[in-house]
């Protein structure tokens, strides 16, 4: 996905585009589940799954990695993607080894209703 193409594009993109990061999914399911079946017009039952979400998944994608490969990988996206999808870089070794380590902002899921 290009993200300039969906916020710069035609207005029926525009209209027509959600953007779910996987961290708010994984973290906060039931509120990402009504968010996309509002967005496609689908009714939302007011039955909450008992699991929403493993939150602990959201970084486990760093410990398969060392953290130099973290670096290089984080390196590789420019800090404005960062920027985009609320996400932490990971600045020095004692982050990367924290299993509390918050790698993305919880507040930014806001920026990714485009309609």
């Amino acid at each position: 996905m290009n993200y300039d193409s969906i916020i710069n594009g035609s207005s029926w993109l525009r209209e027509n585009t959600l953007v779910v990061r996987y961290e708010d999914m994984a973290s906060n399911a039931n509120m990402i589940e009504k968010l996309v079946n509002d967005f496609v017009g689908f009714e939302t039952t007011d039955k909450k799954r008992k699991d929403d979400g493993k939150p602990e998944s959201i970084t486990k994608w760093l410990k398969y990695f060392t953290y130099e490969e973290v670096l290089h990988i984080q390196n590789l996206c420019s800090d404005r993607v960062f920027d985009i999808f609320g996400w932490i870089k990971v600045s020095n070794k004692k982050e990367y080894d924290d299993i509390n380590f918050k790698s993305y902002e919880e507040d930014k899921i806001n920026g990714f209703l485009v309609k």
